[in-house]
């Protein structure tokens, strides 16, 4: 049993059975046993767009160009800028543009992640370096914020149904081992489960949802581009997806062991992405599209060597199945006034 497992068994003898997203933010963020605070190689576990090259950097850095170019002097900001190979690539295709002037914020909790990105600046042109802050919070909302792959690594929470209502998973312990437990708490959901059957298993992102109220909120002059595996509700909640998106990974491998590993594996749960068009008003105008789609409509291939077409990055990105169809680039725009 790791010492996270210790850490959650104590904690839970102090004040009873856990709800799961405690569980998950301790897993991944707890300051002295998460999994994103420890000194490992995140590459090692888990693949990421950015880890293929500069593919998703040159689309988005092509579709800003031509159509946010007001919105992109402001600045852009990263949530979640993890080791900040993302921003390098940005910052990189900017510079061989001769764009010089844009600042770039990464947002990051881990002071891990921060040491590495703070590595990755000085690899910049010297010309530019002093063009990007690292941050754990930004002092304003403004400009381009990215968000790649930051949402579902957000603490969540699961559900269970039975006898027709949705209950609240917990963790506890039984026979000194970590266990998932059906609560007495029944949870309100965007929709119906009285038909489902028992045993329906599936999660919402109340922070995920938090932080998207907060940004559209305070942000004045903005384009969200929020980069993530998920659904619409419809597909997401699908009758027939009984066992829900949460996933673990663990050295490239989904563990199915994961309670027994906290702090040592990745959870992850994909982003319902009509839960954050719900709070959206009239006057905040979004798009949403597969990953592949939104490479291809970038028009970054159409000079592209055919040789290079057939990398093996770029097909994970591209291909259906994969990522280039899991994975959905989700935009709002807020201009002042809205």
């Amino acid at each position: 049993m790791s010492l996270a497992a210790e850490f959650i068994k104590q904690r839970i003898r102090q004040k009873g059975m856990i709800p799961f997203d405690e569980y998950v933010d301790i897993a991944l963020y707890d300051l002295e046993h998460g999994f994103y605070v420890k000194e490992h190689d995140i590459k090692d576990h888990f693949v990421t767009a950015p880890m293929l090259g500069d593919w998703l950097a040159r689309s988005l850095v092509s579709h800003w160009l031509k159509e946010s170019q007001d919105l992109l002097i402001k600045g852009i900001t990263e949530w979640g800028a993890g080791r900040g190979d993302l921003m390098y690539s940005i910052m990189m295709n900017l510079y061989h543009r001769g764009i010089k002037n844009i600042s770039y914020v990464c947002v990051e909790r881990s002071s891990g992640q921060k040491k590495h990105i703070m590595e990755k600046i000085l690899t910049l042109p010297e010309d530019i370096r002093a063009q990007v802050k690292v941050m754990s919070k930004p002092t304003a909302i403004t400009g381009i914020i990215l968000a790649n792959e930051f949402l579902d690594a957000l603490p969540f929470k699961r559900f269970v149904v039975e006898g027709g209502k949705a209950y609240e998973q917990v963790v506890r312990i039984e026979h000194d081992e970590l266990v998932l437990s059906k609560s007495n708490v029944e949870m309100s959901l965007p929709f119906d489960v009285s038909q489902y059957p028992d045993g329906y298993t599936s999660e919402i992102l109340p922070v995920a949802q938090a932080w998207f109220d907060q940004q559209i909120k305070a942000g004045m002059q903005c384009l969200w581009v929020i980069i993530d595996y998920g659904y619409l509700c419809d597909e997401y909640y699908h009758i027939e997806r009984h066992t829900g998106t949460m996933q673990a990974f663990r050295y490239h491998q989904v563990i199915s062991n994961w309670l027994a590993k906290p702090g040592s594996c990745d959870l992850t749960a994909h982003v319902d992405f009509s839960a954050l068009i719900k709070r959206l008003s009239d006057h905040c105008p979004y798009r949403i599209r597969t990953q592949r789609q939104y490479m291809i409509e970038s028009g970054i291939f159409e000079s592209t060597k055919p040789e290079n077409m057939e990398a093996t990055s770029l097909k994970i990105l591209m291909l259906p199945g994969q990522m280039g169809d899991l994975v959905k680039v989700f935009e709002v725009l807020k201009k002042e006034g809205a």
